[in-house]
């Protein structure tokens, strides 16, 4: 543009004290960015401090834990309670057929006896002419 009173010469060359005015976009970018920037650095000293009280909460937690309860909490062992080793036992029909027929046989154990951690299965009923499974 044209500086009135000086001629035919930009804002720039024509008021050279003011300089520090010239193209203010440029300057409040950069202010803009500086601002974020001082922001990011502040929430990410705010996250570590807060992530090291946390894990001096939780050592202090655990210390104390330790010391009310020296010995760890071990469950007792899952015995049924008609003291059979098999599924049928918790049915309440522990003389069932199958049972009777598995004892003639000379066996003593049922298939799942065998069975000492947690295995994958899935348990369907049959529906008409189908086989629903009702949970896994």
């Amino acid at each position: 543009g044209r500086t009135r009173g000086k001629g035919v010469i930009p804002w720039k060359i024509g008021f050279k004290e003011d300089i520090h005015t010239y193209r203010s976009q440029m300057r409040s970018k950069r202010d803009t960015e500086a601002k974020i920037a001082d922001l990011e650095y502040k929430v990410s000293s705010y996250e570590l401090s807060m992530q090291e009280e946390v894990a001096r909460k939780v050592d202090e937690r655990m210390a104390t834990h330790r010391s009310q309860d020296p010995q760890p909490y071990i469950p007792p062992a899952m015995v049924s309670p008609s003291g059979n080793r098999s599924s049928c036992a918790l049915t309440g029909q522990v003389r069932s057929q199958s049972m009777d027929a598995m004892q003639t046989q000379g066996k003593t154990t049922c298939p799942v006896d065998g069975i000492t951690q947690r295995t994958p299965c899935e348990l369907h009923i049959p529906f008409k002419n189908l086989s629903i499974k009702v949970c896994s």
